[in-house]
């Protein structure tokens, strides 16, 4: 049905085309626009904005803090996907790299990664 009314619309002329897709694109736009609304309009039991937080709920970490909070429950979570229970804490990880480094076991070259210092 949907095919022969395209094909019976293919055979008009493109100004009664274009006029069939304003319509359309029209009636798809009307459509989102009722259901933003209906979501924006005041009416029913939940309150539309938002309440303020309260000081408990307030954070005084910094972004840095906050961010560095994020990274270190993403790897506890992947850690923990892995099932590698040897693996132990990224702090615990960076002392060994750090301790490696410093002994000399590791060497660390500073400068530009295109062109690494030899």
């Amino acid at each position: 049905m949907v095919f022969n009314t395209i094909d019976r619309l293919r055979e008009k002329p493109e100004h009664h085309r274009r006029r069939v897709a304003y319509g359309i694109s029209a009636l798809i736009t009307i459509f989102i626009f009722v259901v933003w609304l209906s979501v924006h309009i005041p009416g029913g039991s939940a309150p539309v904005v938002a309440q303020a937080p309260t000081e408990t709920e307030e954070s005084s970490e910094s972004p840095f803090e906050t961010l560095s909070r994020g990274v270190a429950s993403v790897y506890e979570a992947i850690k923990g996907m892995s099932g590698d229970e040897e693996i132990g804490s990224f702090s615990e990880e960076y002392e060994r790299i750090k301790s490696q480094v410093e002994g000399g076991d590791l060497e660390f070259f500073q400068g530009d990664s295109a062109n690494p210092a030899r």
